[in-house]
């Protein structure tokens, strides 16, 4: 393993340390969700059900999808399940359903403005570029030509930190700063049966701004759409057969759209999957003679992990 190998190696074990003490030092001690999700409704009264424990006789005031203030008190607790009473005008109460987000309690609760996170995922980088061997007379007996690398794919691990703001529940922006590596390759067969290999590393930093709900169609959902961009740190791209063994460094620009989404285990964790696709423009160049080859490709990440926000 070179050094920047051991280095690059390094700082990840660094960064799961760092989410791995951050989670057991929140836990799950913060876990009661601030949601509950409406199960029938007759006149006032609510059957409801949440991943808190819910407590005979503790009043909650709290805020449907579409904006409207409500408060009920519970009156009776069967497990996850509760019957609620809820507050009218002249013994009306308006039809409810869905998920309420409370905005306050008799416990204390309350919403926070702004959060902080980390996050980490696992997944398949796919870099669609098509790379030619170019390795001169190579045509077989039969006349027909070396095919193309139409694309390179491999292992990725992003990570990183988060800042989430709250501007109306469920409703949140956030923004991501974080690192993505991954290592990618693809080959081909020669005319003469010789093996034409080539491959990638990437390590980039990564810049992530979109917009979430962390009760997407039900209080147990998370959804998340946004923009990402992505600029190298350190990348570099190998071409290898019997014939010929370059390397060289590449700059690029990625950019492209995300979306997400998962399945939130209490207040504070969410297990999460999504995809990023996008587009990096840049160039490569192998001799100082030689002109630079353009970069203009697709670039998809398809990952799962985990999001922790406090």
């Amino acid at each position: 393993m070179n050094p920047s190998e051991t280095h690059r190696a390094g700082f990840f074990r660094s960064l799961l340390r760092a989410i791995a003490f951050v989670c057991c030092l929140f836990g799950f001690s913060n876990a009661r969700a601030d949601e509950f999700e409406v199960l029938k409704q007759k006149g006032c009264n609510l059957l409801i059900s949440s991943s808190s424990e819910l407590r005979k006789g503790a009043a909650y005031q709290v805020q449907t999808l579409s904006g409207k203030s409500l408060n009920f008190r519970i009156t009776k607790v069967s497990g996850g399940k509760a019957f609620a009473q809820m507050t009218g005008r002249m013994g009306h109460c308006p039809r409810v359903q869905g998920t309420l987000a409370t905005l306050g309690s008799s416990s204390g609760g309350s919403v926070k403005k702004l959060q902080v996170g980390v996050q980490g995922e696992l997944g398949l980088l796919t870099f669609r570029q098509a790379f030619s061997p170019n390795l001169g007379d190579q045509a077989a007996d039969d006349g027909s030509q070396p095919q193309n690398v139409n694309g390179l794919s491999g292992l990725g691990f992003s990570a990183g930190a988060n800042l989430r703001y709250n501007f109306r529940k469920p409703f949140a922006f956030d923004v991501g700063l974080g690192m993505l590596s991954a290592t990618t390759g693809g080959k081909t067969t020669l005319p003469d049966n010789d093996t034409y290999t080539v491959s990638a590393k990437f390590m980039e930093l990564t810049i992530h701004p979109g917009l979430l709900t962390t009760t997407c169609l039900s209080s147990r959902l998370f959804c998340r759409g946004g923009a990402v961009f992505g600029f190298p740190i350190s990348s570099s791209l190998t071409v290898k057969s019997s014939a010929i063994n370059l390397s060289s460094s590449f700059k690029y620009l990625r950019m492209g759209g995300e979306v997400a989404a998962g399945i939130n285990l209490g207040k504070n964790f969410t297990i999460l999957g999504g995809g990023q696709i996008g587009s990096d423009k840049g160039s490569f160049q192998f001799a100082e003679d030689q002109a630079p080859t353009p970069l203009n490709t697709l670039t998809v990440y398809i990952y799962a992990g985990i999001l922790a926000a406090f």
